[in-house]
């Protein structure tokens, strides 16, 4: 699914984060967990449509890859092994984490491009963290002890058994807990991502230290965010160096009772999108949608090209005009389901029980009150209904169609290589985008029915 990026997200501010700049307030993974996210990031194509991409293999484009297993040789020299930081406490010092030496290798990778006068260089800096397992190295596991204002739970009594019969399959929601032999819901281990349990509020207390213990993790990738910003600051880098900083999905943590990333709530969806260039693209001001979808053709864009097949939009332009984003609406899909979300309302939709639910995301931002059989509001759910099918029919692999639009070249050549050549001029006319432009139009104009 695609990650969703926008206000009001209320979650503990971070000092590095907050001083890149630009913001993109929803931003959205096309799908909200890591596998079909990553995908749309490299090609900027939809991932059930399009060519695919093996998740775990890094591009071959890269000139050098650091990864787990440059770690898995590092850290035997300090007397630690890479499982170690899946400890809690872990006894892996900070300097020495896992995370910790993706920021130090960026940073040294970095320089060496730098020092060597080489021209322009790429960097992707990804931190496992704060994915679970939460494992905050040195003082950061303690980090937020004493603080008493972090955000409450977004739950209603028992909502977990009110949720479409296809999220409980999907994330194994049962009527109650299974504790099994060996297992303590005392524990904040019991209380783990993806395996199906339930808030129940005499273990409240324990759920509030995970979700404590992972602000933590996430202030603790604050601070080597901030390594990375410092080193570019002080080598003169900042002003001819986009950076981008962002996540492909959330984590429940028990808003709305239950802990796991597949679904469609905010807490899931929507993630943080940062553009920072300090004299070129404003600072500190806030833009609407975004999906992973348009990283690749922003970055082609900062670089000065395009890949006009693929099916994001280039954000890099636009805003370096002060104009606003291009992408009016987010949208996603997620096993057998997909969504849409406007700057004022957002419809889920389940294939196969043909069901949905509909949120009002300005007077119901917590999404506690679904209006999709709320007599009220049947025009505007079926309007976004058939908008957001119409999209999903609508998308297509056009590098292919423009492949089998075009005619083979040398001695062996036989015509066109798939498609009839009368199709060929409205072919080459398209472009990637033209499905999510059209998605765009459909939902301005439903946002406006109010």
């Amino acid at each position: 699914m695609q990650p969703l990026a926008q206000q009001p997200h209320h979650r503990p501010a971070h000092p590095h984060t907050r001083r890149m700049g630009k913001r993109h307030d929803p931003h959205d993974p096309p799908h909200p967990l890591p596998n079909p996210t990553r995908p749309p990031q490299r090609t900027g194509l939809h991932q059930h449509h399009g060519r695919q991409t093996t998740l775990w293999t890094n591009p071959r484009t890269f000139d050098i890859i650091i990864g787990q297993d440059d770690y898995r040789e590092y850290i035997p020299k300090y007397g630690f092994t890479p499982q170690d930081c899946h400890k809690q406490p872990t006894p892996v010092p900070e300097e020495h984490f896992l995370d910790t030496f993706f920021a130090k290798q960026t940073i040294e990778q970095i320089d060496q491009v730098v020092k060597r006068d080489s021209g322009p260089f790429f960097a992707f800096c990804s931190f496992p963290a704060p994915h679970p397992p939460e494992c905050p190295p040195g003082d950061w596991l303690t980090f937020y002890d004493n603080c008493d204002n972090l955000p409450d739970l977004n739950y209603t009594h028992r909502e977990e058994q009110n949720q479409p019969a296809h999220t409980k399959r999907l994330l194994g929601i049962k009527p109650e807990n299974e504790c099994h032999p060996g297992e303590d819901p005392n524990t904040i281990t019991y209380w783990r991502e993806a395996i199906g349990r339930i808030y129940d509020p005499q273990y409240r207390d324990t759920i509030m230290e995970l979700r404590k213990i992972y602000y933590a993790y996430a202030a603790y990738c604050d601070a080597l965010l901030g390594r990375i910003l410092n080193y570019l600051d002080q080598n003169n880098l900042r002003e001819n160096t986009l950076i981008i900083f962002t996540s492909d999905h959330g984590q429940q943590f028990f808003d709305h009772g239950f802990n796991d990333k597949h679904n469609f709530y905010d807490e899931s969806w929507r993630v943080p999108f940062i553009m920072s260039m300090p004299g070129t693209l404003p600072q500190g001001e806030t833009r609407d949608f975004a999906i992973w979808n348009d990283i690749t053709t922003t970055l082609l864009a900062a670089a000065g090209t395009e890949c006009p097949s693929m099916q994001g939009f280039d954000l890099f332009t636009p805003l370096a005009r002060g104009e606003q984003s291009p992408r009016r609406c987010a949208v996603a899909t997620l096993y057998k389901s997909c969504a849409v979300a406007t700057k004022r309302w957002k419809l889920d939709y389940f294939f196969e029980e043909d069901e949905g639910r509909l949120f009002d995301r300005i007077n119901d931002p917590q999404e506690q009150n679904d209006l999709y059989d709320h007599p009220d509001h049947l025009e505007i759910r079926n309007e976004l209904r058939h908008a957001l099918l119409s999209w999903r029919g609508d998308i297509a692999d056009l590098k292919t169609a423009l492949e089998g639009t075009t005619k083979n070249k040398g001695p062996n050549a036989r015509g066109y290589t798939n498609v009839a050549p009368r199709i060929a001029p409205h072919t080459h006319q398209m472009r990637g985008t033209d499905a999510e432009q059209r998605l765009n139009e459909k939902c301005e104009r439903i946002d406006e029915m109010g």
